[in-house]
């Protein structure tokens, strides 16, 4: 519709006024038709389970890897960029293990503290000191 506002060519305008016309009334179509299916997913049969929606199976990707080799200088700005209020977070080289998100048996959950010297007082502080 904003092209059809922009162009100034007559016959432009005559085309682009017939495809917003057609446009709309097949819109108005699908509105009024209670079993239209997109194009996209007609092929595809509703499960059992959920009959009242159609559910495509998703195909998932793979991570894009680099395959070249990052140079000093890239590497360097990479470390410089992964500081945060004086604390390192170097990049990671691998996705983490799940096992590093489990929470030990002998371990406390993690808590916020407001003061970073306050959280670095409670982390040097033994297990039996903890509130």
């Amino acid at each position: 519709m904003q092209a059809l506002k922009i162009t100034d060519d007559i016959a432009l305008k005559k085309d682009l006024n017939v495809n917003i016309k057609q446009l709309l009334s097949d819109a108005e179509k699908i509105k009024a038709s209670p079993d239209w299916k997109p194009t996209a997913f007609a092929g595809v049969e509703p499960n059992a389970k959920e009959s009242s929606s159609v559910i495509p199976k998703i195909k998932r990707l793979k991570h894009p890897v680099s395959s070249r080799q990052l140079p000093t200088a890239e590497k360097i700005i990479i470390l410089k960029a992964s500081t945060l209020n004086g604390f390192k977070f170097p990049p990671w080289q691998q996705d983490p293990s799940l096992s590093e998100f489990e929470l030990d048996e002998s371990s406390l959950p993690f808590t916020y503290a407001t003061n970073s010297d306050t959280y670095l007082h409670i982390l040097t502080r033994p297990a039996s000191h903890r509130h």
